[in-house]
């Protein structure tokens, strides 16, 4: 329930309110398939949680985290610093787009067993959390930009 469409249009919008403007300052790894992107705002620091597990994924909004002394990894130093610009989803997708200075862009794709969170510069990946998952190493931005058709004739066809 928590990944499909609607539900991630609504949290994209709130992230929105949450994060426009902010900082991020951190982006590591301390367990296999879990991701802590760390923001700084005029208030506080807001850390969001992807747990892209194939037989779970979520995202967490989390006030506070201790992160773990040891078995840590950075992930992803150049964007450290990067404010976001603005927070989205693609249409009819389950994949939620943090868009950064400096054309970056975060994807955070959560579809079913296959979740994941790729990075691209000027429409470009340059980075993927999950590197087992070869698929998505081709995936462009537009692979996410459906047009669905809705319409009773596309229905009648189908």
């Amino acid at each position: 329930m928590h990944n499909n469409y609607l539900f991630l249009k609504h949290l994209a919008s709130e992230l929105k309110v949450k994060l426009l403007g902010s900082e991020l300052l951190s982006c590591f790894s301390q367990e296999k398939d879990e991701l802590m992107l760390g923001f700084s705002t005029n208030e506080a620091e807001v850390f969001l949680k992807c747990t892209l597990k194939p037989d779970f994924s979520c995202i967490t909004v989390q006030n506070e985290f201790a992160r773990a002394r040891k078995n840590t990894v950075n992930l992803w130093s150049e964007i450290y610093g990067l404010k976001v610009i603005d927070i989205s989803i693609f249409e009819n997708e389950r994949a939620l787009k943090i868009n950064l200075e400096n054309e970056y862009l975060l994807i955070i794709k959560l579809f079913g067993n296959r979740p994941n969170l790729l990075v691209y510069k000027n429409n470009e990946q340059i980075a993927i959390f999950n590197n087992s998952l070869l698929s998505d190493k081709s995936l462009t931005i537009s692979d996410f930009k459906k047009n669905a058709d809705f319409s009773f004739e596309n229905f009648q066809n189908l």
